[in-house]
Order: C-alpha cells, then sequence, then structure tokens
C-alpha cells in the first residue's frame, strides 16, 4: 500500500490539503482501494475507486470509481459562482500482451452551475441553452503501452496512452481525444532524467458548443 499527504500554503488558496491512499488487496478481497482528498479555500476534491485486477481468468481488470469536485474563482477573479462535478464510472482493461491494454468503460456525470455574483458571461449563456444543471453519459476507450521498470519510482522505460472519449447522451454532446508519452532514461544511480508530453483535443457535436467546463 501506499499513504500520500501534501500540505501546502499560498496568499490565494491560503491552506491545502491533500491525503491519497492506495491499498492492494484491501481486506484480503484480492482487489484494490484508492482513495484521495484534497481541499482548499476555493477548491475541493474527493475520489474513490475500487479495482479487481483479475475480474476474469484472462487478466481483464474491472474498476468502479466516484468523483466530487468543487470549485470557485479565486479573489482575483472575483464572485461567489461555483462549479460542482460528480460523476460515476465503471471501466474495464483488457491485456492484449504483457505491455499493452485496451480499456473502455462509461460513465454518468452531472455538472451543475451554482449562480452567484460575477458569473461569466460564457457560463451565463452556456446556463441559458443548456440549463444550470446538465447531465452526460460519456463512453470511453483507450489503449496504453507500458515498459516502465516501476509503476511508482520508475528509471528507465516508456508510457504511451491514447483514449477517446464520447458525450453521446444526456444534454451535451461532445467528443475529445487524448494522448499521452512518457520516457525515462537513467543518467546514474541517483538520477533519472524524464520526458512527457500530454496533448488534449475536443469538440462538440450537433453543431452543439464544446461543454465550457
Amino acid at each position: 500500500g501506499m499513504l500520500t499527504l501534501g500540505l501546502g500554503f499560498s496568499n490565494v488558496e491560503k491552506a491545502t490539503l491533500s491525503i491519497g491512499i492506495q491499498q492492494d488487496n484491501i481486506f484480503g478481497s484480492g482487489q484494490n482501494l484508492g482513495l484521495q482528498v484534497s481541499t482548499s479555500k476555493y477548491n475541493t476534491f474527493y475520489g474513490i475507486t475500487t479495482t479487481n485486477p483479475y475480474y476474469t481468468e484472462d487478466g481483464i481488470s474491472r474498476s468502479f470509481g466516484f468523483t466530487y469536485r468543487s470549485s470557485k474563482p479565486y479573489v482575483e477573479q472575483g464572485g461567489d459562482y461555483r462549479l460542482i462535478t460528480q460523476a460515476v464510472s465503471t471501466n474495464f482493461g483488457i491485456p492484449l500482451s504483457e505491455l499493452d491494454r485496451i480499456y473502455t468503460g462509461i460513465g454518468v456525470e452531472q455538472t451543475e452551475i451554482v449562480p452567484g455574483t460575477n458569473l461569466p458571461a460564457s457560463y451565463q449563456s452556456y446556463a441559458n441553452t443548456f440549463g444550470y444543471i446538465t447531465k452526460t453519459a460519456p463512453i470511453t476507450l483507450g489503449w496504453s503501452r507500458d515498459s516502465r521498470d516501476s509503476y511508482l519510482n520508475p528509471t528507465t522505460g516508456k508510457y504511451i496512452r491514447a483514449n477517446g472519449e464520447a458525450g453521446v447522451a444526456g444534454d451535451t454532446k461532445y467528443v475529445r481525444y487524448g494522448g499521452q508519452y512518457q520516457e525515462y532514461y537513467p543518467i546514474s544511480k541517483q538520477y533519472t532524467f524524464a520526458f512527457n508530453a500530454d496533448l488534449g483535443l475536443g469538440f462538440g457535436l450537433n453543431h452543439q458548443t464544446y461543454p465550457i467546463f
């Protein structure tokens, strides 16, 4: 298992606290449990994920997840409106080889624009079109190749990921694509050079605008 603790302070967000727990084989069940909490004056995030790494004998994994995110503008931007997003999802990982895996899943996501002072015109326009509460059911499909020598502290190898997400049901219709490339080069026993690139592209469907959030 792994426990991560973080404490920070800034003149804008004040104190920031983050806690993460990752436990394999929780209570001897064979399943993995992940918990993450991050909170500050302006942003709050809660997440929980359970994963059965061997849902089938062929090594297909199954995960259930729930996330809650609340954010409001910083003092410099003014206003007290908020954006609240809640989501539940289930995902499956299908191994193709020792290094390659395909991911697919579906979820339900609700986003609420809580009106307040100084609500930006773009948010107000979006709420006038779709409402202050929107729901969607995104479908995801992805592929990854992982040849790193360690998940937690890699010193050599590559990690490549390509994924797509489509909001095909609900209030918002959209598509977005993402890709990531990581590579690690050992310099010495103490130092490793790491390179990371992360790209994304999204657009609306059925003549809809891309969700502003």
